[in-house]
């Protein structure tokens, strides 16, 4: 999903093949809750320096899956394209990454 009109801005992390992707002109979709509720749905922060508190909390858990983690703009509005569990919010619906926004 891309919406046209944005509220509120989402963010998100995701590795370096984002980056790359995004260089090469490929469209990267960051997934929403599926699997019957076994996967939440992606990662979404209200601003960037959320997220920069995310990785750098996570930062060894995080490199065992990759490397170079950034911080990335989605498509969606925060308050339609998010759900708040616990302390953590989640899309609950697929959007595009739009850009790169911070290399912590």
């Amino acid at each position: 999903m891309q919406r046209t009109e944005i509220s509120q801005s989402i963010f998100t992390i995701g590795d370096a093949n984002y980056q790359q992707a995004l260089n090469e002109g490929k469209n990267i979709v960051k997934f929403g809750q599926m699997f019957w509720g076994l996967y939440p749905g992606g990662l979404a922060f209200s601003d960037p320096s959320k997220a920069e508190a995310f990785i750098r909390s996570n930062k060894s858990v995080l490199d065992k899956f990759s490397s170079g983690w950034a911080i990335y703009e989605l498509s969606g509005d925060l308050i339609l394209d998010t759900e708040q569990m616990g302390k953590q919010r989640y899309l609950n619906k697929s959007l595009l990454v739009r850009r790169l926004v911070i290399k912590p």
